[in-house]
């Protein structure tokens, strides 16, 4: 967000700064013009896996 990337909301930003939440990371990088976020690493979750309520 300092950066000045649009489309970031702030509370992304305390959601990735909480540690070991979820059993992956998550890989941001421009694409298109467009932040994009994508897992990576053991753990991750596949296609279609459901997602926990926060």
């Amino acid at each position: 967000m300092r950066r000045g990337w649009g489309g970031v909301h702030p509370e992304d930003v305390a959601m990735c700064l909480e540690v070991d939440t979820f059993p992956f990371v998550m890989a941001a990088a421009r694409t298109d013009g467009h932040l994009v976020l994508r897992p990576v690493g053991p753990g991750r979750p596949g296609p279609g896996a459901a997602q926990s309520p926060a």
